[in-house]
């Protein structure tokens, strides 16, 4: 395996685990959001409108849409994010979402045990079989595949 080829698979690593970070932490905005109600107006909100969760969301409702979009350009603190995230995570655009979230994880274990595997019979690599940086990496892994 040439260094290019090599260089093209850490990429696709990055961009799986990348999308994989980014839909976990746009899950834990619905799962885990607190009460946006004490939130104070120097505070963002912890959930992000355009989030995978909220655009499935989205797409089966369109009542919620148009609520959406008459807030666009309004002040934050006018915006009801207890409703939005109430209705986001009482539908199946939740389901989607982790889905969404465990093929990125899951993609991204397969190529990066695929790497180590091509690292341990190249000498384009050094490489330590049970190093902490692996370990490391696959715990974060995981930890994506288990979602929030």
């Amino acid at each position: 395996m040439t260094r290019c080829q090599i260089q093209d698979l850490c990429h696709l690593f990055g961009h799986h685990l990348a999308l994989a970070l980014k839909s976990y932490s746009e899950l834990k905005g619905i799962v885990c959001g607190g009460d946006t109600k004490t939130r104070s107006s120097s505070t963002p909100p912890d959930l992000d409108l355009g989030s995978a969760p909220v655009l499935f969301h989205l797409r089966e409702d369109p009542a919620l849409l148009d609520y959406v979009v008459q807030c666009e350009g309004r002040d934050l603190d006018s915006v009801d994010f207890d409703l939005i995230r109430s209705a986001v995570s009482s539908s199946s655009s939740s389901s989607s979402a982790r889905e969404l979230c465990r093929f990125h994880s899951e993609e991204s274990s397969r190529i990066f045990a695929d790497l180590l595997s091509r690292a341990s019979a190249s000498r384009l690599t050094r490489y330590e079989p049970e190093g902490e940086a692996r370990m490391a990496m696959e715990a974060v892994i995981r930890c994506l595949k288990s979602g929030p």
